[in-house]
């Protein structure tokens, strides 16, 4: 079953490294090593974590006390942050993240979500 609840910036550190798994578990038919290791080096902006976990909307989904996936809304309608551990892919949790964005920005009166994804 999962849980979520919003996160704090004690949260940073757990985030960061789910963000860091998820990156490695791409396959390279998509991203080169070295692709993915320039990604990765993102994670080390501290205060663009902190930053994100403040500023926005940034919800955590969790099975019995694991973090396993994260999705961050920005002003309203920009979905800026979207990983799910690569242990729990293909296990609806990304799209649960989406839906419960979703309701938050129709409560938030937005008529539209974007993002810029690869």
């Amino acid at each position: 079953m999962l849980s979520f609840r919003e996160a704090n910036a004690n949260d940073m550190e757990a985030v960061v490294a789910l963000f860091r798994a998820s990156i490695a578990a791409i396959s390279n038919e998509f991203y080169s090593e070295a692709e993915k290791t320039e990604w990765s080096k993102t994670s080390v902006n501290k205060k663009r974590w902190i930053e994100a976990i403040e500023k926005q909307y940034f919800l955590l989904a969790f099975r019995k006390d694991k973090l396993i996936g994260f999705i961050s809304l920005e002003n309203k309608t920009y979905i800026d942050f979207i990983y799910v551990h690569p242990k729990f892919l293909k296990q609806g949790i990304a799209q649960a993240l989406y839906l419960k964005i979703e309701q938050k920005a129709m409560a938030l009166k937005s008529k539209k979500l974007s993002s810029h994804v690869s």
